[in-house]
């Protein structure tokens, strides 16, 4: 059996020090309590998405930044992407409580969402549930084959099970939804997009 066509998704794990974690989760719950819920598109818990999309700007986040630079240069290389300066475009936090979720979506959208490689990392998560799910490509082609077992609505997706500080890079128009979050732990997961230029 051969499968072809496989799509590469990076996963790793980076674990702060007690200080970073602290200062961090601070600076997100401050930006959480000034946002409303079920506000930014496609989230129905918190996201600092309706401040704004720059939070690598806005809190302190250079130990995880620089501590995945060099996974995401790797990631671009085994893609085979052309050579090219990246730089990190966008960055934004969602905080899921009991049932909570993320719609199917992409990073990818027109001359304005126009980005390479995106990413997640889990902040704050408990072990694995709330994981994310990725939508099958090929969903529409699947549902003309006589496969056997009934998918219902949602497009066909496989869920990469992570635990906490785990983090994990895809291709940016990749389609991704999250479940109902099926805990009363807190999930916080920290989003990011990655673009290039010549």
């Amino acid at each position: 059996m051969v499968e072809l066509f496989p799509i590469k998704i990076y996963k790793g794990s980076l674990i702060p020090s007690e200080e970073q974690k602290i200062s961090t989760e601070n600076q997100l719950q401050e930006i959480f309590n000034s946002c409303d819920k079920n506000y930014w598109t496609g989230e129905s818990g918190f996201s600092t998405g309706q401040k704004n999309l720059t939070l690598y700007n806005d809190i302190d986040l250079s130990w995880f930044f620089e501590g995945i630079k060099n996974n995401v240069f790797e990631y671009w290389d085994s893609l085979n992407y052309q050579k090219m300066n990246i730089f990190i475009d966008s960055c934004w936090a969602n905080l899921h409580r009991l049932h909570d979720t993320t719609t199917e979506h992409s990073h990818s959208d027109g001359f304005y969402g126009s980005n390479i490689i995106s990413g997640v990392y889990y902040f704050k998560k408990p072990n694995g549930i709330g994981n994310i799910k990725f939508c099958n490509p090929l969903d529409y082609i699947i549902r003309m084959t006589p496969y056997k077992d009934m998918k219902g609505i949602d497009t066909i997706s496989q869920e990469i099970v992570t635990d906490q500080y785990d983090y994990i890079l895809f291709p940016s128009w990749l389609r991704h939804r999250v479940d109902p979050h099926p805990s009363n732990e807190e999930r916080i997961a920290i989003s990011f997009n990655y673009r290039g230029y010549n």
